[in-house]
């Protein structure tokens, strides 16, 4: 699998490049979306892209956040090779999870093998923050079989963030990120 760590948000939409391996280097390959670009402007809010994996099958995925009526949730996007939006995932392509009364980010995201999306990321209360780890199926919906409801959420100390995620060869999930004690910063 190939993973690629950055994805350029642009006025605030999902904005995917695609480059092609008969390509050129450093040019777009025209016959993914349009000329090369894709624009998602999901459920006309505002998203913001933070992380992009690649699918064995070669579907890309796109996490980050949506902002609505002053709350941010958290947001996958699913397309096929050509740039279009995988209706076979979540109905539509996104998959979108509000947690109550909380400010939610995506900020990294992994492929297993079998196609399941692992994301990391924060979500914000009135007073503290906490790590969340998901697992999502290959359907876009959220996998049960993982924390029970398809959600970890690690509270450590005062606020807590998720930044990147991994697989290791064995299939077990590494978070990294840090907490915020009353003093200092930790790494997580």
């Amino acid at each position: 699998m190939m993973y690629l760590k950055s994805i350029l948000s642009i006025s605030l939409l999902f904005v995917v490049f695609s480059t092609s391996y008969a390509q050129s280097a450093g040019y777009l390959d025209e016959n993914f979306g349009d000329n090369g670009v894709v624009v998602t402007n999901a459920y006309n809010k505002s998203e913001y892209a933070n992380a992009v994996a690649l699918k064995s099958d070669g579907r890309i995925v796109i996490g980050g956040w949506i902002s609505v009526n002053s709350d941010a949730d958290l947001i996958l996007a699913q397309y096929l090779e050509d740039g279009s939006l995988d209706e076979s995932f979540s109905d539509d392509g996104l998959f979108w999870i509000n947690f109550p009364a909380s400010d939610d980010y995506l900020n990294d995201i992994v492929v297993q093998e079998d196609g399941k999306i692992i994301f990391t990321g924060t979500t914000h209360g009135s007073d503290n923050s906490d790590i969340i780890v998901g697992r999502v199926n290959t359907d876009g919906s959220l996998d049960n079989t993982f924390s029970n409801d398809g959600m970890l959420v690690i509270d450590i100390d005062v606020y807590d963030f998720g930044r990147a995620v991994c697989l290791q060869d064995d299939g077990k999930i590494l978070v990294a990120g840090y907490c915020q004690p009353s003093s200092g910063i930790n790494l997580v």
